[in-house]
């Protein structure tokens, strides 16, 4: 019997330093063609803008992400060299907000930054319409988040649907 042991090469993942979020990878070490899983946690008051990843000639890898329990989840198929994983984070403007409406509550997701909002403890329900308002037209590319918190002594259960116009995969709206 003759063994010819085919020898690949071990490529490594590194995620870059930054203060403002933690990256986990499912591999730090693994061969050309294998799918890495990244999760990415961003530092409160501040979302994922981007998340570059790049081989040893610079060349940009192709990432896609779905949705987890947690948040979102990024994955790429390693290539046949060594990749830097780079988050660009940035910090969510936050203002403060209120609930509208007399009979029916409601708030308006903000185009872009983020509204924080204490929930009164006498309202037992309430909507939030898009970044058009609830008159008004969904813009597209919004950024906008709403921060929600329910007051002391109290908890906040999310129920309910997320609708979307958008048949294309990549414009979802989340609840997170």
């Amino acid at each position: 019997i003759v063994v010819e042991p085919v020898i690949e090469p071990l490529y490594s993942v590194t995620v870059a330093e930054n203060s403002d979020a933690t990256i986990k990878a499912n591999l730090n070490k693994t061969f050309a063609g294998n799918t890495v899983w990244l999760d990415v946690y961003p530092k409160f008051g501040y979302a994922l803008s981007d998340l570059m990843i790049t081989d040893e000639d610079e060349t940009d890898v192709d990432v896609d992400w779905d949705v987890g329990e947690s948040g979102f989840i990024y994955y790429f198929d390693m290539p046949s060299q060594n990749v830097v994983v780079t988050p660009v984070v940035s910090a969510i403007k936050t203002v403060e907000g209120a609930l509208q409406g007399t009979d029916e509550k409601y708030i308006n997701m903000p185009k872009e930054d983020a509204v924080a909002v204490t929930i009164p403890a006498d309202v037992k329900s309430f909507k939030v319409y898009d970044d058009g308002g609830k008159d008004g037209e969904y813009s597209e590319s919004s950024r906008g988040r709403l921060l929600l918190t329910a007051p002391d002594g109290y908890r906040m259960k999310v129920t309910g649907t997320v609708h979307t116009e958008c048949e294309d995969p990549d414009c979802w709206d989340y609840v997170i």
